[in-house]
């Protein structure tokens, strides 16, 4: 069997909130964070009225697993919209495993769910983990960051739904470093 080699790498996450933290890697620092649409069209950062939210962190030598597990608090159906983003000044980025001419664009591709951008000599990838999220998925890139967005997501009353994404930091601007890895 041919496979790639697994090299882990070296990074620090630090908690700054339930839905902030702050990833440190290859010298730099990325803030990571989320944000969660509410009936009354607002953005949140955390549980409310409507739902709860909990996020558990897994670090593995190559990524971060993230397990976002929402519940709907209420008696009705529950539009949930939810963004995940890497804070970053991208210089290049791939949408679907294809690299636009500039560093803005999205991508709704379920078969290739991958948004990756270097930044100098370092580059961050992230993915939708389970089946609804990859459905759903639209990756992004702006000049600013990087992320994943739901924006399809309904939970039926007090319903509970695990959305599961990753980081990959990876130690190079090679967009195939993060597929291998």
């Amino acid at each position: 069997m041919i496979a790639p080699k697994t090299q882990a790498v070296d990074y620090q996450i630090s908690d700054q909130s339930n839905a902030a933290l702050q990833l440190q890697f290859n010298g730099n620092v990325y803030k990571v964070a989320s944000q969660y649409s509410t009936p009354d069209g607002k953005w949140v950062s955390d549980s409310n009225k409507y739902f709860s939210v909990k996020r558990r962190i897994e670090k593995k030598g190559e990524w971060i697993v993230f397990h976002d597990t929402f519940t709907n608090l209420t008696d009705e159906n529950l539009p949930l919209m939810h963004r995940d983003q890497v804070a970053m000044k991208p210089d290049k980025v791939w949408l679907g495993g294809l690299s636009p001419s500039n560093v803005t664009g999205t991508s709704n591709d379920a078969h290739n769910p991958t948004v990756f951008a270097v930044q100098g000599k370092t580059g961050i990838g992230m993915l939708p983990l389970d089946d609804i999220f990859q459905v759903h998925i639209t990756d992004y890139s702006t000049p600013d960051g990087i992320g994943l967005m739901d924006n399809t997501l309904v939970l039926e009353p007090k319903s509970t739904y695990t959305a599961d994404w990753a980081i990959v930091p990876v130690a190079s601007t090679d967009h195939f470093d993060f597929i291998n890895a």
